[in-house]
């Protein structure tokens, strides 16, 4: 269902003509060259490593399913919509297996590939300030130790050697009196410093991932109303 939540109308999108055992990811965007709004899922047949693109739009009213198709299995949960094309965290099997950058042109309907900065587990994609991010990327190989989760951009789009390593969170940052490791970690680069929010004592079985926090003076209260609550 799609719902505006400004003039509370919704749309009930019919299901797409293929569904079962596979793994989904969604993006909503607006296509400037259509003037068309557009649910794309990218959808993975794990038994055959294909991935596959479907396309509903919001003229028509109808899914439409894109011939062409992708060797890679979907690795992360969440998609970017950026500089055209929908880019996702992948492993690709087009000519050998790798990790990859994924992407889907809105405009062309093709698949691309992007050289990821290193073949370490990555957890999520970024965009600031014009550029792509890939944060909570581990610093160790798979069963290492690990010391910090570090965030890269890539400075110019689509180029690998183009990739610098911005800054590197601290994976853990210490437990409290009743042995808790933090759950939500605020970190700024700039000053070096890091501040737990809150803690707790599984944490170490939590995934760890990177988002970025900007700074505003925008009150999430309407007026006088709602609950505060206070930020020690």
């Amino acid at each position: 269902m799609l719902w505006n939540p400004s003039t509370r109308q919704r749309n009930h999108i019919p299901n797409p003509s293929f569904g079962g055992h596979v793994s989904y990811l969604f993006c909503f965007l607006y296509d400037s060259d259509a003037d068309d709004y557009k649910l794309v899922r990218i959808l993975t047949l794990q038994t055959i490593k294909t991935t596959l693109v479907d396309v509903f739009s919001l003229k028509s009213n109808e899914w439409r399913t894109i011939e062409e198709t992708h060797a890679s299995l979907i690795m992360s949960g969440s998609t970017m919509y950026f500089n055209g094309n929908i880019h996702w965290i992948a492993n690709s099997y087009e000519h050998e297996r790798r990790l990859v950058i994924a992407a889907f042109s809105i405009r062309e309907e093709k698949f691309l590939e992007m050289e990821l900065p290193c073949q370490r587990y990555i957890t999520n994609l970024m965009v600031l300030g014009g550029c792509l991010y890939v944060g909570g990327v581990y610093s160790a190989e798979y069963g290492e130790s690990l010391s910090c989760l570090e965030m890269w951009v890539m400075e110019e789009y689509g180029i690998k050697e183009s990739w610098k390593k911005v800054t590197c969170f601290p994976y853990i940052v210490g437990e409290d009196l009743n042995g808790s490791l933090p759950v939500l970690v605020l970190c700024d680069p700039k000053n070096g410093t890091w501040k737990n929010i809150t803690s707790y004592k599984n944490a170490k079985y939590y995934r760890k991932e990177v988002s970025l926090y900007v700074e505003t003076l925008v009150s999430p209260y309407c007026g006088d109303g709602g609950s505060r609550i206070p930020v020690q």
